[in-house]
Formats: structure tokens, sequence, C-alpha cells
């Protein structure tokens, strides 16, 4: 399993800085292929900070992302 930083745009416009799990063997493009309707993030609450204590989890359903973007 890795994580990938990656910023997540949502249809009511809210952003978030956020790592995403992929397989090792994974990208980003196969996350969103696949037949899960949820995605797990963990959405950091200081985008400036990446510690594991600065961020929660949050699992948003598919139909409510526009962009994902790679970071």
């Amino acid at each position: 399993m890795k994580t990938l930083k990656v910023i997540v745009t949502l249809t009511d416009g809210r952003s978030y800085w956020a790592n995403a799990f992929l397989e090792d063997s994974d990208r980003l493009q196969d996350l969103l292929n696949d037949n899960r309707k949820f995605i797990p993030f963990n959405v950091f609450i200081d985008e400036r900070s990446t510690k594991a204590d600065t961020y929660r989890l949050m699992i948003i359903h598919k139909d409510s992302i526009t962009t994902i973007e790679e970071r």
C-alpha cells in the first residue's frame, strides 16, 4: 500500500489536500475507475503540515468528486 498526495475538489466547490491510498501497482486513474463507490482519504486539517496528527479520515462518494490532482 502506498499513499499519494492529492487535492480533491468536490461538486460543492470545496477542495481538500489529502493522501489517497493505492495498491503498490495502482495509479490514481485505477482508484477512480474501480468498482467502489466510496474512496477513503486522509484529509489534512492544515495543508502546510503533513504530520500524522494533522489529518482526519474522510470517506468520499465518487459522484461527489469533480477533480483529483496529484501533488
